[in-house]
């Protein structure tokens, strides 16, 4: 009888051994578990036409107001360009009328070169009708 005791008793710890390397095994990632489950941040899967409909929306909404902003930039540099043409050409010396045996020169728009200064393009002709410039 002392036999079966002793072999329930091994048969006992051995079940007490495993159960306790479960427990740890189970407990030894605690910590991480821990910051896992008081992480507040939550995370939905959505597929992916859903996803491109939310960053269509935006768009269709602002291309507007986007064209808009353009075309009120553009008025605004042409009404800038008139003002600068006008306050150039009030600087040129009025036109003299010349005799038709000398070279006539005449005034051309004014345009903007790249770097934003005024240029202006000037053509001569002689009265044979070669031009020069």
């Amino acid at each position: 009888n002392l036999y079966e005791c002793v072999l329930a008793m091994e048969s006992l710890c051995e079940e007490v051994n495993k159960s306790q390397m479960g427990l740890r095994n189970g407990t030894r990632d605690l910590p991480r578990m821990s910051r896992v489950l008081d992480n507040e941040k939550i995370f939905l899967l959505v597929d992916e036409e859903t996803i491109r409909q939310y960053k269509s929306k935006p768009a269709v909404e602002i291309e507007p107001r986007i064209h808009e902003l353009i075309s009120r930039a553009e008025k605004g540099i042409k009404g800038l360009h008139k003002r600068l043409q006008a306050k150039v050409l009030s600087f040129l010396p009025p036109l003299r009328p010349l005799s038709p045996s000398h070279t006539s020169i005449s005034y051309p728009p004014l345009t903007l070169a790249p770097s934003g200064r005024c240029q202006q393009q000037t053509t001569t002709r002689d009265v044979t009708g070669s031009s020069a410039g």
